[in-house]
Order: structure tokens, then C-alpha cells, then sequence
């Protein structure tokens, strides 16, 4: 689903089924000028149709990993898998105090 430039984007991830409304991580796409945009309800939210040409946008589902202060790229995303981008991650708090000798 496109959604018009002037749209909310947490409104347009509840109607893609992206995020609930508590709320969630979502990444976004620009998709340039479409001619038209398309009236829908979804997910308790309506969409409203538009009938003329706009920038436009999509949204997508993000994966989050939480790791430790420890985690290291070679243990999550090694050179051998073929994808260049590794998943979004979350770091704990308190990083710092721990183990501070083990960065390169």
C-alpha cells in the first residue's frame, strides 16, 4: 500500500498492520510520485482516496534483535551470509561498565 507524503506515518503502519497501537519500530520507504491513492480500512484505521498525482510512501515491518554489551558482529551477522545489512539492533543500557578492555 502507497500511502500520500502528508500521511501520519505511525496511522499509515496501524493500517499496514506494521505496528499495533502499542506503539513498534518501522522503517520507511520512499516511493516517489503515484497517480492516485486508494481509499481502505484496515486495522481500524481508513485511508482516505485521493485522485490525484503525489509523493508517496510505503512502510515495512522492522526485526529487532536485543543483544548483550558482548554481542559482536562476527556471532550475529558473519561475512559468509550474502546480506550486506545486518538487523537493527538494540544495546542494552550500561554498556560502558562493562567489560570496557574488549573494543578494538
Amino acid at each position: 500500500v502507497y500511502y500520500e507524503m502528508q500521511s501520519s506515518v505511525c496511522r499509515a503502519g496501524l493500517h499496514a498492520g506494521v505496528i499495533d497501537n502499542d506503539g513498534g519500530w518501522l522503517d520507511v520507504t520512499r516511493q516517489g510520485r503515484k497517480d492516485f491513492f486508494i481509499r481502505s480500512n484496515k486495522n481500524g484505521v481508513e485511508s482516505v482516496g485521493k485522485y490525484k498525482s503525489a509523493n508517496s510512501f510505503t512502510v515495512s515491518r522492522v526485526a529487532v534483535k536485543a543483544i548483550t554489551c558482548e554481542t559482536t558482529v562476527a556471532q550475529l551477522c558473519p561475512y559468509e551470509m550474502l546480506a550486506r545489512h545486518c538487523p537493527r539492533l538494540y544495546c542494552p543500557k550500561n554498556c560502558i561498565e562493562e567489560n570496557p578492555h574488549i573494543s578494538r
